[in-house]
């Protein structure tokens, strides 16, 4: 008898067991009827069959029993599967044109995709992308409180309501969401009210930074005449590389697109107003594009000049081994100019001490094109020794031990 009893008080800790609890077999019409007899909010995981995100939140976020519990107090939640596969139930079948609704009304193009309604079946906030438990949780009482959800806080700006606190949340979350014109009308009012002494919080010029894309935009001005005080708070290069992107963006881009020839004369009188910090940008694009467009004449021209003057000393180009390997190694198959190959073997340079074998092989083999075989010999070896089943290093080292050229024939 007091087994049975034992069992019998377990019963209702077992039953909560149960994950989050999404609903089977009602249309849209049903799942917001019942949101509403039940006066709860409406979750509604938009997924595809393909998508891998959604598939960690199936297994690793839905069945745990705190988040069940979040979800299940507040909210009507159901499942809307976006794609069609031959493996869907009739389940899945019955909701295609529910989902198709969904997908074309809310302009879902990414997965998972949150919506979360009211009882009354208003669209009050939205999420995209793999949230961890505790940031599951976190959203839905985020969904249900008007100061934190996105439509309510896009409504209240919309009508006058201008509160300077949520906006730099609001202009994230709407460039998030893909409504690019609407977030930089926001961060346009926000960076416009800052006050000078608030301009300079950190978080301020973060959020300058992260929505200054053009010379056109307000906070350009503000980086660009406080390069040196922006870089004291931010951190090396921070001014200067968004600087510099947003020259690209306004005077380069818009002049060297697919099937353009680019008259580098007419794009430097553009860059030219921005000073050093235009010369640089020309240079490193001039760089980049002769890289992409197979233009070795320009590569060998620029190259090297834009490394001595600019590119040794940038953060961000130290830091990107992986751009700098792949473009040096172009280079080595590609060009036969000295001035060429000495600017790549500098890029080069800047990879091996925190490289590995691949890195070394292409320092080694640009040493080796350039007639300094003993310094190239020391450094293939190296290579050689860190990865044994290579086959094409142990080939370049086993070439350059008997002096065969290593770069392919012309």
């Amino acid at each position: 008898m007091k087994q049975i009893l034992g069992l019998l008080l377990l019963l209702p800790f077992l039953g909560q067991a149960q994950g989050v609890k999404f609903e089977d077999g009602l249309s849209w019409d049903q799942v917001k009827a019942k949101a509403k007899a039940e006066n709860k909010y409406i979750l509604v995981d938009c997924f595809t069959t393909w998508c891998g995100p959604c598939k960690a939140m199936e297994k690793n976020v839905y069945p745990n029993d705190t988040v069940g519990n979040a979800v299940n107090s507040k909210f009507i939640a159901v499942k809307m599967q976006i794609d069609t596969s031959k493996q869907d139930n009739d389940d899945v079948k019955a909701r295609y044109a529910d989902a198709h609704y969904i997908s074309e009304q809310y302009k879902i193009n990414a997965y998972p995709t949150f919506l979360f309604f009211t009882p009354d079946g208003k669209l009050v906030h939205r999420d995209l992308g793999y949230k961890k438990k505790a940031e599951f949780i976190a959203l839905t009482n985020d969904a249900v409180d008007p100061k934190k959800q996105y439509y309510t806080m896009k409504e209240n700006y919309e009508h006058g309501k201008k509160d300077y606190v949520v906006m730099p949340g609001l202009a994230r979350m709407a460039r998030d969401f893909g409504e690019k014109d609407f977030s930089n009308t926001v961060a346009t009012q926000y960076i416009n009210h800052l006050s000078k002494k608030d301009i300079f919080e950190k978080e301020n010029l973060q959020f300058i930074k992260e929505f200054t894309r053009s010379a056109k935009d307000p906070g350009f001005s503000i980086l660009y005449k406080n390069v040196e005080k922006v870089d004291n708070i931010l951190g090396k290069d921070e001014a200067e590389a968004t600087i510099t992107s947003a020259i690209d963006h306004d005077e380069i881009r818009p002049n060297t697109k697919k099937g353009m020839t680019p008259d580098w004369n007419a794009i430097q009188k553009g860059t030219a107003k921005y000073g050093k910090l235009g010369e640089e940008t020309l240079m490193q694009s001039q760089m980049l594009y002769a890289v992409n467009n197979n233009d070795w004449a320009l590569f060998n021209k620029v190259t090297k000049p834009w490394l001595e003057q600019y590119g040794s000393k940038r953060k961000w180009i130290n830091g990107n081994a992986m751009l700098l390997n792949n473009v040096a190694w172009a280079a080595f198959e590609q060009t036969t100019d000295k001035q060429g190959l000495e600017g790549a073997l500098a890029m080069s340079s800047m990879t091996i001490e925190k490289g590995g074998p691949t890195e070394w092989d292409t320092y080694a083999n640009l040493l080796y094109k350039l007639g300094q075989k003993g310094k190239a010999l020391e450094w293939e070896s190296k290579a050689a020794a860190g990865a044994k089943n290579d086959k094409g290093i142990q080939e370049a080292y086993e070439k350059m031990k008997k002096g065969e050229q290593t770069w392919p024939a012309k």
